[in-house]
């Protein structure tokens, strides 16, 4: 009879004495179950109280428990014997005067402070005992709706069983993040192999796959979870792929990693998602784990016999260096025009590569990577004949801030952008190119600036630094009260990083309204800060002191200058509190400041390797903060650029500075260029253009030179809201067409290579078919009968398409309705243009440029251009997710517009 008893669990034994201790009317409880505890200790405790627990087989065993009991201890009596075989005796001292049989599913409402238990959840057998033994000191949740649900009591159980907080609604994106940790991976491997299995099953078959497949996967051994996720991503990739056959073997060896059994591929592509968006989170936070998880999903493939596999993850560290690999590849180019031709694919490569999961914006690699591309594009410019060569030196200036500059700032960040050696080698390649594009321009350049010094000829559409307080700053002062900033050795190419940096702190920058474009300003000769700076703010040429500055300062402008030393301030102060005072005195029409901190860096570290901004230049923010309160303009600016050391040519020299010598040291030779004139200090000299020359000693960085680097001196004028002085106009962006957009400037011949990256690097696909250009008829009543023939403009297809949309009376309807807000035709027409050339994408920055608005002002813009041209709301023009790149659809703005037959 003994052997049909339930054996009374320790935790259903716990459980119910708890209940007597907490609402029982006696201290002894005997339990019908087989006489056997299988409990570590006899004697157990429960909130405070001594609990006996007591098998008996007999009734004289029954007396002899009732007889140990001590007067404050609670027993538990576990028995086969009938009622009669115990006695009165017994059951006169027990709770309800009767033994209770043993039901384990009586318990469990109880222990969610419910009523009843939901059918689903009695149908497994296993679960009370389950639930009784692994109740947490706190209990279980309380069942919200007073049922016991599958979903309620099985998720805390397994919560319960990982050490997650209760309550606890596992999903997928939970029991990952949990089961990644190597503890609870522990403390689920050591629950009962039954229980794991039959838990597993419930979550697989009431769930979903992927999150048993995270269990069984928990339960297998030491690798992490979320590695695992990355493993599967690659093997179960999202889209179409080309299966290798070792993808598929290793799709099969991964079995022993989970269950045993193969697996659901719909259930493994959803774990990977879940994984690698678990993973994406983590390293962006900085979490140190993530390391580790790559390298384990790495080793994981190359178990599986799949090391390559590694190379397709949008994930893994292998993944991205392929795409950086591929690009390289496509970068290795024999010409300038062979360059050109290969665009398409160098551009695809791009795509790719910043499609990974880390190419992180301000990742090094990703930053030389698109600067890399950015270089590739401007050498297709020279190789398509786009750029015309400057004739003068105000046009060699212009075109050099316009352009060369932010050449010059990429090749800043390619130069040490890798230490992959095969990517290096492309970067190379690309530099190489660029260097002596930029060489043959320095060169045109210094000979310009030869022939109109010595001509004493003022250069055109530039102005002379001795003259910008009296001829550009003045004007300025009447109106804006300008902080003028006088950044020591200021290159062109820095002053974009410090322009972008100082637009995103809300200020607007200015641009002379002729030009549309920022100012360019020739320096003194020998670019030198002894006599650029001090021309700067004497007015006059020669060589000058810090107080010689001052003092021309206040009997020219009456304002205050303020040099390194005047701008410290006493500790807990960002600024001398005078330095203060005379920009907040509305009576100082200019103030002026010297920061010395480029300067500084061409002496002891890398001006090249620096990335500028308004933080790591002393006292910049704290003085354009204080510009801002004050309500002046801004005026940044420099004295003289510089180039930067990267393996120069020394050609020792006597008496020579870093980049100039006299003219009595020898004759000029390769690299340099005589100067002679009122403007060279002591009448003529001998200027290294070329940048990797130098006469003395190894530096970071060197000025004194003829490149356009040195002799170019940027003026950036900055302003806080939207009056602008006379003769100024808010500026575009200054970014040239390259920077944002592929070099589309000629056609590539034959079908358009595709290529993807693949284990192997490069993988060609089918080439894309040509899609011929619609023919262009003659316009009607020309030809060769007619005596007189005038010339037609020929349209683009973009041209034509633009024109046919404003000219439709869709978009009449749409303009009318936008009111007041709509915005003109002619924007309409040169953004749909520009969008069209570009296959549809551009960046906001170009389109803003072709529309000659800021970059602040093209957010407006652009709602207005959604207003007429998002019909019924579809998106004919959108804004990318990036945030940065706007999209036409075509196809749509032909269906909504009706212009499905107009072609150029």
């Amino acid at each position: 009879m003994s052997d049909r008893l339930p054996l009374a669990s320790p935790a259903y034994v716990k459980n119910r004495a708890r209940a007597l201790i907490q609402h029982g009317q006696s201290k002894v409880l005997v339990l019908r179950a087989r006489p056997r505890w299988t409990g570590s200790e006899r004697d157990i405790a429960i909130e405070g109280q001594r609990v006996l627990v007591r098998p008996v087989a007999s009734h004289l065993a029954a007396l002899d428990a009732l007889a140990e009991r001590g007067p404050d201890d609670y027993l538990v009596l576990l028995t086969d014997l009938a009622r009669e075989d115990l006695g009165d005796a017994v059951l006169v001292r027990t709770e309800r005067g009767y033994a209770d049989h043993v039901d384990e599913w009586s318990a469990v409402p109880g222990l969610f402070a419910a009523h009843t238990v939901d059918v689903e959840l009695r149908r497994l057998n296993w679960v009370p005992a389950a639930l009784l033994q692994h109740q947490p000191p706190n209990g279980w949740p309380a069942a919200p709706s007073g049922t016991v649900t599958a979903d309620h009591a099985l998720g805390n159980l397994l919560g319960a069983l990982l050490g997650a907080p209760l309550p606890f609604q596992p999903d997928l994106v939970s029991i990952l993040d949990l089961l990644d940790d190597a503890t609870v991976r522990a403390a689920w491997q050591s629950v009962p192999a039954e229980m794991r299995t039959a838990l597993t099953a419930w979550f697989s078959r009431e769930r979903n796959g992927s999150l048993a497949m995270a269990l069984d996967a928990a339960a297998q051994g030491p690798v992490s979870v979320l590695a695992l996720g990355l493993a599967l991503d690659v093997l179960w990739p999202e889209g179409p792929l080309d299966e290798t056959s070792d993808q598929v073997l290793a799709r099969g060896r991964i079995e022993t990693h989970i269950s045993g059994r193969p697996v659901d591929a719909h259930a493994a592509r959803t774990y990977a998602s879940t994984a690698r968006s678990l993973v994406v989170r983590m390293e962006s936070l900085g979490d140190p784990a993530v390391p580790d998880v790559m390298q384990q999903a790495e080793a994981l493939l190359a178990d599986l016999g799949w090391q390559q596999g590694a190379q397709w993850s949008t994930v893994l560290p292998a993944g991205l260096t392929a795409r950086l690999r591929a690009l390289a590849d496509a970068l290795q180019f024999t010409s300038s025009a062979d360059l050109l031709d290969r665009m398409a694919n160098v551009e695809g490569a791009l795509t790719e590569l910043l499609q990974h999961d880390l190419a992180r914006p301000h990742d090094k690699r990703i930053e030389a990577a698109r600067m890399a591309v950015r270089l590739a594009r401007w050498i297709c410019t020279h190789e398509a004949g786009t750029t015309a060569v400057p004739e003068s030196l105000g046009a060699s200036l212009a075109d050099y801030l316009d352009d060369g500059a932010w050449v010059d700032r990429a090749v800043a960040l390619v130069w040490d952008g890798t230490t992959d050696p095969v990517v290096a080698a492309s970067y190379r390649m690309v530099l190489d190119a660029v260097a002596a594009l930029r060489r043959a321009q320095d060169n045109r350049a210094a000979q310009l600036l030869a022939e109109a010094t010595h001509r004493d000829e003022a250069p055109t559409g530039a102005v002379l630094i001795e003259h910008v307080l009296e001829h550009v700053v003045t004007p300025i002062a009447k109106s804006h009260r300008p902080l003028v900033i006088l950044l020591d050795g200021m290159s062109a190419p820095v002053a974009t990083e410090i322009a972008e940096a100082v637009a995103a702190d809300t200020w607007v920058e200015a641009v002379p309204e002729g030009r549309g474009a920022r100012l360019p300003v020739l320096a003194a000769l020998p670019t030198l800060t002894k006599h650029s700076r001090t021309a700067f703010f004497t007015g006059e040429l020669g060589d000058g002191a810090q107080a010689a500055e001052r003092a021309a300062m206040t009997s020219r402008f009456g304002a205050r200058l303020f040099h390194k030393d005047a701008l410290r301030a006493p500790g807990g102060e960002a600024l001398n509190a005078a330095v203060i005072a005379a920009i907040n005195d509305p009576k100082i029409a200019v103030v002026g400041a010297v920061l010395n901190t480029i300067d500084d860096a061409l002496d002891k570290h890398d001006p090249g390797g620096t990335r500028w901004g308004l933080d790591n230049i002393q006292h910049l923010r704290h003085l354009l903060d204080a510009a801002a309160l004050a309500g002046r303009a801004v005026v940044l600016t420099s004295d003289h650029g510089h180039v930067v050391e990267r393996g120069s040519e020394a050609r020792p020299t006597p008496g020579a500075d870093a980049r100039w010598r006299s003219s009595g040291t020898g004759p000029v030779t390769d690299g340099e260029v005589l100067v002679r004139g009122r403007r060279v200090a002591g009448g003529e000299a001998v200027l290294a253009w070329r940048e990797d020359l130098r006469y003395t000693s190894l530096r970071s960085g060197y000025h004194g030179g003829a490149s356009l680097a040195e002799i170019t001196v940027p003026f950036l004028l900055l302003l806080r809201g939207h009056k602008v002085p006379p003769g100024w106009v808010p500026a575009p962006p200054q970014a040239p067409h390259w920077w944002h957009e592929s070099q589309r400037t000629r056609a590539v011949p034959g079908p358009r290579r595709r290529r993807r990256v693949g284990p192997d690097g490069v993988v060609d696909l089918a080439p894309e078919p040509e899609v011929p250009l619609p023919a262009r008829e003659a316009p009607p009543g020309q030809g060769a009968l007619e005596i007189e023939v005038t010339a037609s403009v020929k349209r683009s297809p973009a041209e034509a398409l633009a024109s046919a949309l404003v000219a439709s009376e869709v978009f009449r309807e749409q303009a009318e309705r936008a009111g007041r807000h709509a915005p003109d035709a002619t924007m309409v027409e040169t953004v749909v243009t520009t969008l069209a050339e570009n296959e549809g994408r551009a960046h906001r920055d170009l389109l803003a440029s072709a529309l000659g608005v800021t970059a602040a002002t093209f957010t407006s813009t652009f709602a207005a251009l959604r207003r007429v041209l998002n019909v019924e709301g579809y998106p004919v023009i959108a804004m990318d997710a990036d945030r940065v790149t706007v999209r036409l659809d075509e196809g749509l703005l032909r269906e909504q517009f009706e212009l499905g037959g107009v072609r150029g």
